[in-house]
C-alpha cells in the first residue's frame, strides 16, 4: 500500500471514529436531559400531591418555581413571605398562586394573581 493510501485510510478511520463519538455523546446527552426532565416532573407531581392533601387545587397544570434567593422577591408585596426552598405554584386560568413550604409541609399563602400568557 502506498503512503497516500495509508494516510487516506488513517484519516478516514479517524473521521469515522470522531463522527461515531459525536453521535454517541449526543445520544447520551439527550437521554440524560430526558431523565432530568422526568425527575423534575416527578418531583413537581409529588409536590402537587402533597399540597392537594392540604388544599383544594385548581384542575390545571401549574407553573412551578422554587425560591433560591428571598431577595429576588423583596420588591413584590405579594410574595414577601417566601423563604429559601419554598415552592410557588402559579395557576394561570384560576388566577392564583400557592406558596408551599416543604420544610414544614405547610401552605403559607394562596394569592390572587393577574397573569396573561402571550401566544404568537
Amino acid at each position: 500500500m502506498t503512503r497516500k493510501k495509508k494516510i487516506f485510510w488513517i484519516t478516514l478511520t479517524a473521521i469515522a471514529i470522531a463522527i461515531t463519538y459525536i453521535l454517541i455523546m449526543g445520544i447520551l446527552y439527550k437521554n440524560q436531559m430526558a431523565s432530568k426532565k422526568k425527575a423534575v416532573e416527578k418531583e413537581e407531581q409529588q409536590t402537587v400531591d402533597k399540597i392537594a392533601k392540604l388544599l383544594r387545587l385548581p384542575n390545571e397544570k401549574p407553573i412551578f418555581t422554587t425560591v433560591y434567593n428571598e431577595k429576588d422577591f423583596e420588591n413584590n408585596n405579594l410574595f414577601r413571605v417566601v423563604k429559601k426552598g419554598d415552592k410557588i405554584l402559579m395557576y394561570i386560568n384560576a388566577k392564583q398562586a400557592v406558596i408551599y413550604r416543604p420544610s414544614t409541609n405547610q401552605v403559607i399563602e394562596v394569592l390572587p394573581v393577574r397573569a396573561t400568557v402571550k401566544t404568537k
